[in-house]
């Protein structure tokens, strides 16, 4: 009798756990809970007893099963996406993750930039580049066109907000924004600066020939 009781009791303990995604770190600390979505560097996780979803990085994490089995990553690779379940994610969550995909977009800022000097200038039906004012003119032109059009576009919707999660998910966004932002531009201004001229000589070359 005490046999059948002991496998009763593992059963439901199996089974109870099924109710759960189970999350290994590198170091061998399991954790049972929910994934709310996976994204290219992070998991959202909300172990159980907890109120909120935890940032964890992917390259911290060993595997990844969820409770109907599957198992999405394994050894810090990704073998299947999951919907991230945005609605589910605190407001603090929301914030980073709406400022970390944002910041991505802004990567196209400098040759966007470069671009639109360009235009400019082969599109002057005069020389722009031999008067100063004109050349200066142009060049702050192609710097505020894209940047508008650009922030247009990270311009985020918070009226379903009440005026208390308004305000952290306005800060937590610009601060983790800025930061991200200024790395992304910086990085995309050097490669630009380098194959920017290198494609537009190619391009006059190609045809005068």
């Amino acid at each position: 009798m005490r046999k059948y009781i002991v496998l009763l009791l593992i059963t439901g303990t199996v089974w109870a756990q099924t109710d759960f995604d189970k999350l290994v770190l590198d170091d061998g600390t399991e954790f049972l809970g929910e994934c709310a979505g996976v994204t290219e560097n992070v998991v959202y996780f909300k172990p159980t007893g907890e109120l909120a979803y935890q940032v964890v990085s992917i390259s911290r994490i060993q595997s990844l099963q969820l409770k109907d089995g599957k198992t999405i990553i394994r050894d810090n690779y990704i073998k299947k996406w999951t919907i991230l379940d945005y609605e589910h994610l605190s407001i603090k969550d929301k914030a980073i993750y709406d400022a970390k995909k944002d910041a991505r977009r802004w990567i196209l800022y400098p040759p966007a930039a470069f671009l639109t000097f360009g235009a400019i200038m082969l599109g002057s039906g005069e020389e722009p580049w031999e008067y100063f004012p004109a050349t200066l003119g142009i060049s702050a032109a192609s710097l505020t066109i894209p940047y508008l059009f650009f922030r247009e576009l990270t311009w985020k919707n918070t009226e379903n907000f009440n005026s208390k999660d308004k305000k952290l998910y306005e800060k937590v966004y610009f601060k983790e924004f800025r930061k991200r932002k200024s790395t992304i531009i910086v990085f995309s201004s050097v490669a630009t600066g380098v194959l920017g001229p290198l494609l537009y000589i190619s391009a006059v070359v190609s045809g005068l020939s």
